[in-house]
């Protein structure tokens, strides 16, 4: 949108396979050229060395610098690629429960770790 609250761009949504992002953490870069937001990423894992499935799901928490103009990522970061999944501060089985009382990080495909 510009300085009146026009919109004069397009829908940009996480590229490169990632599932949402968050419209909480997004920042303009300082040349305006580009912006910085938080996605996620589904990634399948053997969960059993903590207490889950073989066959189990996480969701990594990810950034993404993405090109205004062409509305391409021209960074990514995920954590589990820098940072064990054993540093989570939520363990299996997933003890947060939204409001209609569904489970989060229960590392299945629905409710990914």
């Amino acid at each position: 949108m510009d300085d009146s609250y026009q919109y004069v761009g397009r829908d940009y949504g996480p590229t490169g396979g990632l599932r949402f992002s968050n419209p909480h953490e997004f920042q303009m870069t300082p040349g305006g050229d580009s912006f910085l937001h938080t996605v996620y990423q589904l990634r399948p894992m053997d969960l059993r060395p903590y207490g889950g499935l073989e066959e189990g799901y996480v969701e990594d928490g990810c950034f993404q610098d993405v090109d205004i103009e062409t509305g391409n990522a021209t960074f990514t970061w995920c954590s589990l690629d820098h940072i064990p999944i054993w540093h989570t501060w939520i363990f299996l089985p997933g003890n947060i429960v939204n409001d209609t009382g569904e489970s989060y990080g229960s590392g299945t495909k629905e409710a990914p770790w």
